[in-house]
């Protein structure tokens, strides 16, 4: 059977197979550089663009080059490209739709002229990434070829049915481009009213209207101790805790063999502990741990502390996350780069910190607590969208 899974119903017949070599011309882009790129000129697309900006989808180009114009290759309405080198495989498996002429392609791209739709031809071959992965070639960089590309099979309906395709697809995508934006906007929000909140340009009332009292200046020592909770290594399988750097949070790691960890003894985690990665705290690898967090083992780098009973963790938790904070964990991790960079643990307790009464702290928490409740809807609400289309992608092309 050569029709695929799911089928507008107006369209019928089989679809016959064929080499994308043998319905596609094959081109390249030149080089442009990332001193090339200005702001004024004509607008361009680098390689580089392929994997960080554009979908398969380009509507809109966002970068310049002054380059000499009768130097370039420029594009035509409907190509597609495709880059030619990478880090890795899957990268590289990434098709565009330019949809406009005149924009200038650079080097390390293939270019592929066809007479049909080239937005549905993008969407069909990134619906075949992992297959086109296979044909990259290379170790530390690599390559992905016009003669690679030529040898993948393709079922092209006519173009009637390629067009609706692809502005159905079109439709899917524009929804995720809203909700990613929506996204963004709720970032911006939130980085903006913490920024506001812990310079106190922005204050909260009392329930009564008055002001809040002054926030005192204290240090860590001021509001959490270490607590250590130190337990055997377990001698069967379990789960172990790890923090993201940047402050993204934390992860779970289900260790199956627990002679592999080189260590006797490791320390239980808590909800609301503050937990630290001694090795990479100046990379800000820093969380409070929730719910799912509780009772996860660490190794002795990940030192634990919990809060005194007058305090709000929630606070400190947004507060932790400042870039002011990152550049204090950073003033106490001296070395060099890596795993050389170890945080000293009793200057953590020194650093300077804002404590405001619990009241206020409270509300700050909270308020910063609805804004994260909302940002975490629209992730989850963008996965769904992704995987919709990702189910689309597996069902309209065979």
């Amino acid at each position: 059977m050569n029709n695929p899974k799911l089928r507008f119903p107006e369209f019928s017949g089989e679809l016959v197979e064929k080499k994308l070599g043998d319905i596609a011309i094959f081109s390249k882009g030149k080089n442009i550089s990332k001193d090339d790129i200005s702001d004024e000129g004509v607008l361009c697309i680098r390689y580089g663009e392929l994997y960080t900006t554009y979908e398969e989808k380009i509507s809109k180009v966002f970068s310049k080059t002054n380059l000499d114009p009768s130097k370039l290759v420029f594009s035509k309405e409907n190509d597609v490209i495709i880059p030619t080198s990478g880090e890795t495989a899957i990268d590289l498996a990434t098709a565009s739709c330019v949809l406009d002429s005149g924009i200038a392609i650079g080097g390390d791209t293939t270019i592929i002229k066809v007479e049909g739709n080239g937005l549905f031809i993008s969407y069909y071959l990134n619906s075949k990434k992992t297959s086109i992965a296979k044909l990259a070639q290379g170790a530390s960089v690599v390559h992905l070829y016009s003669s690679h590309l030529k040898t993948i099979d393709i079922k092209v309906p006519e173009i009637g049915e390629q067009e609706k395709i692809s502005h159905f697809l079109s439709i899917v995508d524009d929804k995720l481009d809203f909700i990613e934006k929506k996204r963004d906007l709720w970032k911006t929000y939130s980085a903006g009213m913490m920024q506001q909140l812990f310079s106190q340009k922005l204050r909260f009332k009392e329930e009564n209207g008055e002001d809040y009292p002054d926030w005192e200046t204290g240090t860590i020592k001021d509001v959490m101790v270490q607590k250590i909770r130190k337990v055997k290594k377990p001698e069967s399988s379990y789960w172990r805790l790890g923090l993201r750097s940047h402050a993204k949070g934390t992860f779970h790691e289900f260790v199956t063999d627990p002679t592999k960890i080189a260590m006797d003894y490791l320390f239980v985690v808590r909800e609301n502990d503050l937990i630290l990665n001694i090795t990479f705290a100046w990379e800000h690898a820093i969380a409070l741990a929730d719910k799912e967090d509780e009772n996860l083992l660490v190794s002795h780098r990940f030192p634990t502390y919990q809060f005194f009973e007058n305090v709000n963790p929630l606070f400190y938790k947004y507060f932790v996350k400042l870039p002011k904070f990152k550049y204090e964990l950073m003033n106490i991790s001296p070395g060099g780069a890596g795993r050389n960079r170890v945080m000293r643990k009793n200057d953590f307790l020194k650093i300077e910190i804002p404590i405001p009464s619990k009241s206020e702290q409270n509300k700050i928490a909270n308020f910063l607590s609805i804004i994260d409740n909302k940002l975490e809807q629209i992730e989850k609400e963008f996965i769904i969208n992704q995987e919709f289309k990702k189910g689309l992608l597996q069902q309209l092309f065979c």
